[in-house]
């Protein structure tokens, strides 16, 4: 008997890399072999355009097994907040993911875990899938600490009561090391043992999925597709290349 291939959840973050254009030409040109990719290998793709793009990906990918998310929310939801989205505003969009908490944010926006638990809420109220990023720095990693820094940037979803009250809307917790993100390196199996072992431990929501995201690339997916902790990826630059994303999920 054929054994039915794992379910992983597979999210292109594609950052500000295309143009409206550029995102909307890919969806044109690798859109159906996308909706086979994800039917073949059980797979949840979410593909994470910037906001020009948004909408028009996901009208194109209505009735799919394609989702798609936003790269960010703002933390207010309604008012004079100019250059800012709002959660209800990607919700009438059809999107049913957003990223929050990733260490681009955190690092050149400053996010705080404040912020970031205030985009969880308002996302959660909107229907909306958070797609939770933490992770330590190269500082943290080399001092010992980065269960000590992943307590803190979760130390507001056990105790938030729209968690609770919303349990329907599972959590993605995406966890990204700052110092794996664009540099090439990842964690070794014995590191993300030891971090998804953690996390399972800590008392999520339940239903909440673990990805792993930080220079994903087909070179170096053999050692996080090997820990059974894992449910998924975060990918950054390796999904603007559709036969290297292809190439990853078949992987």
């Amino acid at each position: 008997m054929t054994q039915t291939p794992r379910s992983y959840v597979y999210i292109a973050n594609w950052k500000m890399y295309f143009t409206f254009q550029e995102a909307t030409a890919w969806v044109e040109q690798h859109g159906k072999q996308l909706e086979e990719l994800a039917a073949q290998e059980n797979a949840k793709i979410i593909l994470a355009p910037s906001m020009s793009a948004l909408q028009s990906i996901t009208t194109h990918f209505q009735n799919t097994p394609i989702n798609t998310a936003a790269q960010d929310c703002s933390d207010r939801t309604t008012g004079a907040f100019t250059g800012q989205n709002s959660a209800r505003d990607i919700a009438s969009i059809g999107a049913t993911f957003c990223i929050i908490g990733h260490s681009e944010r955190r690092t050149l926006q400053g996010d705080t875990d404040a912020a970031i638990a205030q985009k969880c809420s308002n996302l959660l109220q909107s229907g909306i899938t958070p797609i939770l990023c933490i992770g330590e720095s190269a500082q943290d990693r080399a001092s010992g600490q980065t269960l000590q820094v992943l307590q803190a940037q979760l130390s507001w979803v056990s105790s938030m009561p729209f968690i609770s009250s919303t349990a329907s809307i599972p959590l993605l917790i995406a966890y990204e090391p700052v110092w794996a993100i664009g540099t090439g390196q990842v964690p070794t199996l014995a590191e993300l043992t030891t971090v998804f072992s953690w996390l399972k431990t800590i008392g999520l929501p339940s239903g909440t999925r673990l990805l792993y995201g930080g220079s994903v690339t087909s070179k170096t997916i053999a050692s996080p597709k090997s820990c059974p902790l894992i449910d998924g990826f975060l990918i950054g630059g390796a999904s603007l290349d559709f036969q290297e994303f292809k190439n990853l999920v078949h992987y």
